[in-house]
């Protein structure tokens, strides 16, 4: 319960483009690529990235999206689809 307390709130303290660049990283793209999609640096990505890792406590990438998904700051639909925070996400055949 007290750890995920904890994700809520560091949820809650990750900015918009810190989940931006999350939903991306969950999507599996490079620090090159993140900065391809949203216009920014590889470096400022990896800035990003970084305190993603920081606010959520996590040791790498992988362990990052796990958190993410925990605290809702993004959401994985069946068909692989990510979107930023709790969104509905309808699956249509």
């Amino acid at each position: 319960m007290i750890a995920e307390r904890g994700l809520k709130r560091a949820h809650n303290r990750l900015s918009y483009r810190e989940r931006q660049v999350l939903a991306k990283v969950a999507k599996g793209l490079t620090s090159k690529a993140i900065g391809l999609h949203l216009c920014i640096a590889p470096k400022t990505a990896d800035n990003h990235i970084a305190t993603i890792l920081d606010k959520l406590g996590a040791k790498n990438r992988a362990e990052a999206v796990v958190k993410g998904i925990k605290a809702r700051a993004i959401t994985v639909a069946s068909d692989g689809r990510v979107v930023i925070g709790v969104g509905i996400l309808e699956v249509r055949p």
